[in-house]
């Protein structure tokens, strides 16, 4: 997935200034996908998402992996993070169709 792309799903999805998202700078990176999970993917309880929110943690990684599989990124298969990137913007892309498919309809 190109660079280009990922601002195109991060726009159509309804992210923040999406045109300066960074996906090498970490806490970027993080941030989104604490804004994906909040908004798009919502996999996890609100208080579940408390080790997500702490983007400076040491341990963030141990829990973005833990999500990983908790919603069914194939971790191990995808290892950079604009592979991760692709795989949450088309999984957060498909739910998002799925609650909002009515809006896309022309019938």
């Amino acid at each position: 997935m190109s660079y280009a792309n990922v601002i195109r799903k991060l726009k159509a999805l309804g992210y923040a200034s999406p045109e300066s998202f960074n996906p090498i700078r970490e806490k970027e990176f993080r941030n989104m996908v604490v804004w994906l999970e909040d908004q798009k993917i919502r996999i996890y309880k609100i208080e579940e998402r408390a080790e997500l929110r702490k983007l400076e943690s040491p341990h963030w990684m141990n829990s973005f992996h833990q999500y990983c599989t908790d919603v069914g990124l194939p971790i191990t298969l995808l290892t950079t993070p604009m592979e991760q990137i692709e795989w949450l913007l088309g999984h957060a892309s498909r739910l998002d169709y799925a609650d909002n498919g009515k809006k896309f309809s022309f019938h």
